[in-house]
């Protein structure tokens, strides 16, 4: 046997053994890229909450527990009602931990689903939903909350304004206003009940086209027997006039 002969196959059980230490201490690891790791949970039940007129204010938390730099291509929420705040050129860094912010304008209903999507740019899987669940209430509350009149060429523009409380006997007995050339009806003045709607009429004085101020309702509610509503009546007039 030639000595070539002897040499080979003692090469190749080298070569294994070098190939399997390689494979166990991790040294032929094939990179993991960036990978998105949620920290807050698929669905956060957020309990009671009273509504106040300011929004509510949660955080998604993530991590990327990748070995390579995270970007979110895409952040999303399916209502307008729930904003969410991120900077899409943001990177995160590996084992780095970030928070996406999300805002929640809510109105007193028995229960509220918001769900917010995440996308994650290289990351496998690289979709995420994030849902937020609740009840929302509220001593008494109005809708709109802000309220705006559109005002278009000289017509004049009816709107309504409603009234919740969480007290069966409650009642509005009073509306004025700062504004000029608005006026005000309440539906069923006498009715006393958890609802309650007031119409508005506005009309155009043929000054500013804009106008800023508040109406002002008197209410049977300990706590809220005067409520400041703002108001902005926006004219619009053709051309030339």
């Amino acid at each position: 046997m030639r000595k070539n002969d002897t040499l080979i196959p003692g090469c190749l059980y080298r070569l294994g053994l070098l190939i399997l230490t390689c494979m166990l201490l991790g040294g032929c690891r094939r990179e993991r890229g960036p990978v998105f790791e949620p920290v807050t949970e698929a669905v956060t039940e957020l309990g009671q909450i009273k509504v106040s007129g300011k929004p509510c204010v949660r955080n998604i938390r993530f991590r990327n527990s990748g070995d390579a730099p995270l970007k979110l291509k895409g952040v999303r929420s399916d209502c307008a009602c729930a904003p969410v705040e991120w900077d899409l050129s943001r990177v995160i860094r590996p084992g780095e931990e970030a928070e996406i912010g999300v805002s929640f304008e809510l109105e007193p209903v028995a229960r509220f689903k918001r769900t917010v999507i995440v996308w994650a740019e290289g990351a496998e899987p690289n979709m995420f939903a994030f849902h937020f669940v609740g009840s929302a209430y509220a001593d008494l509350y109005w809708q709109p909350q802000h309220l705006t009149v559109f005002v278009e060429n000289g017509a004049e523009r009816k709107t309504s304004l409603r009234l919740f409380s969480k007290e069966p006997g409650f009642k509005a007995s009073a509306v004025y206003s700062d504004l000029e050339n608005v006026e005000f009806a309440i539906r069923d003045p006498e009715k006393e009940g958890r609802e309650q709607s007031i119409d508005i009429t506005a009309g155009a004085t043929g000054g500013s086209l804009s106008r800023r101020g508040k109406i002002v309702v008197t209410t049977n509610m300990e706590g809220f027997e005067k409520l400041e509503i703002p108001v902005l009546i926006r004219e619009s007039r053709a051309s030339g006039v």
